[in-house]
């Protein structure tokens, strides 16, 4: 029986192209869009997953209260993770890791920087780190450093390293001992060299203590523990070494697993998606998919007409209902499978674009190596299928034969339905159109922002200079350089530096009374290569004599004091590194600009003087700004320690801080395409339906002198009444849900007409064009072949 349901399945499904290739299209879609994001969901929601006591792991961060603004922040104190586990039995282990910039010296050529992950001998026993090669049995010695199979590959190619020396310029003399696997991109920790955390307490003493966050501590709590109630036991024992100022901060666990998923911790080891971004493209998706199955319904009612004298023939015979809907759920399933297959080749072309634009490693050895995920997927197919087909299957095979042979047919009772589908389906369209036209006018707004400095012809670049050139040897060199007006460095650049903050307060006065601000190195030149400027006061001398106390401080920072600004110079500040004896002296006051994104509003910002750092602007005037970079990375390479030296223009920087707004954009954008697309299909279903119910009408009209503009009219009339109805339905949601959006930015675009007239132009007009082939097609009829049978 099976086999003969196939068979005429097959069929009919053959002897209609059109409608199964329209069908199996917009399926294929909606199954594509499904597996694209259900594939990015799943690695996003298994991040750290890997590490065997994962669901016991927690990070240690807090939560920094100041005025109306909170800061969730993941750095904490150097001391932590080994107090924990002396003063808690809940904790069965705790590590510290910490990450530096080091250079590593190699023969015959300049030093390389990497980035070294310092741990605890507890950190192998908290995270699971698969090892290719490790010396037997031995903890990491304070002598001795692991590496990355890639790593391990380039610096020694098929020796085996274990024992081989590693020298870096700071002093350190590593032995290999051990090669472990490459973390996976899933992986916040993910790193190529891992040291003992000895050499952080060395190398960086200041770091060490209770009053500096500046490390990451986790714990693995024990199976019995209670992850809330430790965490209060440990906020409080923390608050007895910290200072007074500390009192409003809160420290919390994170478990490993939710780091991902939420992101705006500052200091972040790698950025984090967001449960909420995830979950809006897994819905957007399902929608999609949902709208795909509709149209199926759509197209596959529209056609009952076709179909009425096929299922009266079927029952006069002898079929009963229950046999003609196995026969309509067997083409569901036919054509379910067969947009699954196309489903599969979009999604490999799919997800090449999808890595493109975020970075990704997404892949499909995902699926073959997860037996869940492939038992969900078979699910889902199974669901589709039974989505898709059951209401057609029960629509059609309730034609009464008597009925249906004497060419009457039962009144349709699914018209609203399938109305209301058109209409719930351009409500989403319209709906997903206005969020991109706001999200890119917000990208728009902050790109055209005062940002409070000269963000033109303005080169960055970080690097270690060559250990015999000082500061202004070095900018000496650069100067040289035609069209080279200004060199500046700093501890951050403008403009998308996330910087550290910290807690002032007036001399004499007590750290109750602090203010929080954010704080910067620069040089004596850092003023005039950014164009800030001076509202009272001095910038700092170029023979470096403000070093030990002067301090230059922007308006919100006298603001916060509650100072003007001439009053501000020579006030004496303790804090961030000065103390009582050795107090910051304020020696200007410069305007305010953003330091950071504009996601963040201006701070309070202290800059002391510093010609060691490592960041580095140049102001360039030669109108060729390409060729006057090309000029400068040469010289610059030769002067620094990078072997793949390269700089970047200020303004390609800021581009890369509106990164997140740009994908979104994009992939809204991409979600809209396919929902336009299955709409539009839907929507030529409901018209060719229409056509074919209304054509005996037609024809009488036509008879009784009706033209083909006034038939047209009248076709199209009814569904520009659905789109417009689907617009009002948009239009207000789209408002409430931008307004949400648009809260996390402090500094935001505003509501214009034109946000909500050209989505609604563009739908009425798509709408349009869409419904007019056919309405064109049921107007030019021949009212004789309408009425054939009358």
């Amino acid at each position: 029986m099976l086999r003969n349901y196939f068979i005429i399945a097959w069929r009919n499904l053959r002897n209609n192209l059109l409608f199964t290739g329209l069908n199996s299209i917009g399926l294929s879609i909606g199954m594509a869009a499904c597996l694209v994001t259900g594939l990015f969901a799943y690695e996003q929601y298994h991040y750290d997953a890997h590490h065997v006591f994962a669901d016991r792991i927690y990070r240690v961060v807090n939560r920094q209260f100041q005025e109306n603004r909170s800061n969730y922040v993941s750095l904490t104190q150097g001391v932590l993770a080994p107090e924990l586990k002396k003063s808690f039995p809940e904790v069965e282990d705790a590590t510290r890791i910490g990450f530096k910039h080091v250079s590593i010296n190699r023969e015959n050529l300049d030093p390389i920087q990497v980035r070294v992950m310092a741990v605890d001998t507890s950190f192998f026993s908290i995270f699971t780190i698969p090892f290719k090669i490790r010396e037997t049995n031995k903890l990491l010695k304070e002598d001795e450093i692991y590496l990355s199979e890639k790593i391990t590959k380039t610096i020694f190619g098929d020796k085996n390293p274990i024992g081989e020396t590693i020298s870096f310029v700071e002093g350190m003399e590593m032995k290999v001992a051990g090669v472990f696997n490459d973390f996976p991109y899933q992986s916040n920790l993910a790193t190529d060299y891992i040291i003992s955390f000895y050499w952080l307490e060395k190398l960086e003493p200041q770091s060490v203590n209770w009053h500096s966050n500046t490390h990451y501590n986790y714990v693995l709590l024990r199976e019995d523990a209670d992850a809330k109630e430790f965490g209060k036991k440990m906020n409080e024992l923390i608050h007895r070494y910290t200072p007074t100022s500390w009192a409003s901060y809160e420290f919390f666990l994170q478990p490993l697993l939710s780091i991902n998923l939420q992101p705006g911790y500052i200091g972040n080891n790698k950025g984090s998606v967001g449960k909420i971004l995830v979950n809006g493209f897994m819905m957007v998706s399902l929608i999609i998919l949902l709208l795909a199955s509709f149209n199926y319904m759509n197209m596959a009612t529209a056609r009952s007409v076709r179909r009425a004298t096929e299922v009266g023939v079927r029952k006069v015979v002898g079929a009963q209902r229950f046999q003609v809907i196995k026969q309509f759920l067997m083409e569901s399933l036919i054509l379910c499978a067969l947009a699954f297959l196309i489903a599969v080749l979009w999604s490999d072309i799919g997800l090449q674009y999808f890595n493109y634009f975020t970075g990704f490693e997404l892949t499909f050895k995902t699926f073959y190596s997860s037996p869940v995920l492939v038992f969900w997927l078979i699910i889902a197919f199974l669901t589709i299928t039974f989505i898709s087909g059951v209401y057609p299957a029960f629509f059609l095979s309730r034609f009464t034969p008597a009925q249906v042979l004497k060419g009457k047919h039962n009144s349709d009772s699914s018209r609203g339905l399938r109305k209301g589908l058109v209409i719930f389906q351009f409500s989403l369209t319209s709906l997903l159109v206005v969020l991109i036209l706001l999200i890119n006018k917000q990208t728009n707004y902050m790109r055209s922002q005062d940002m409070g400095f000269d963000k033109e012809q303005l080169l960055l670049f970080a690097d270690d200079r060559n250990k015999d050139i000082g500061l202004e040897a070095f900018k000496a060199e650069l100067l040289q350089l035609s069209g080279v007006e200004r060199v500046a460095s700093a501890s951050g650049f403008p403009g998308y530096t996330r910087l550290s903050s910290t807690n002032l307060w007036e001399l004499n006065k007590t750290e109750d009374e602090s203010i929080k601000a954010l704080w910067l190195y620069a040089d004596h030149d850092y003023l005039q290569t950014l164009g800030l400027t001076l509202l009272a006061g001095r910038n700092f001398n170029a023979n470096g004599n403000d070093r030990e106390t002067g301090m230059l401080v922007n308006e919100n920072t006298v603001l916060a004091f509650g100072w003007t600004r001439e009053e501000a110079i020579g006030k004496k500040l303790a804090g961030f590194t000065f103390s009582d004896s050795l107090p910051g002296e304020i020696i200007g006051v410069i305007k305010d600009f953003h330091i950071s994104q504009l996601r963040k509003e201006i701070m309070p910002l202290v800059i002391r003087y510093s010609a060691d750092e490592k960041l580095y602007m140049v102001k360039i005037t030669d109108p060729a700004l390409f060729t006057a970079r090309a000029k400068l990375d040469e010289v610059a390479a030769k002067l620094t320690q990078s072997n793949d030296f390269e700089s970047k223009f200020l303004m390609d920087a800021l581009e890369e801080g509106y990164a997140a707004e740009t994908k979104s954009s994009e992939m809204l954008t991409f979600f809209t395409i396919l929902a336009i697309l299955i709409g539009c299909s839907g929507l030529y279903a409901l018209a060719a339906y229409e056509g074919e119910q209304r054509i005996k009408e037609l024809g009488v009209r036509k008879i009784m002198g009706a033209s083909t503009y006034q038939l047209l009219y009248l076709l199209s009339k009814d569904f520009l009444k659905l789109l417009v109805w689907a617009l009002v339905l948009a239009m207000p949601l789209a408002y409430f849900l931008g307004n949400i959006w648009l809260r996390v930015y402090p500094y935001r675009t505003s509501w214009t007409p034109d946000i909500f007239l050209v989505p609604s132009f563009f739908v009425l007009l798509l709408g349009w064009l869409t419904i007019i082939t056919q309405a064109l097609k049921a107007s030019n009829l021949n009212p004789v072949e309408a009425l054939r049978y009358e």
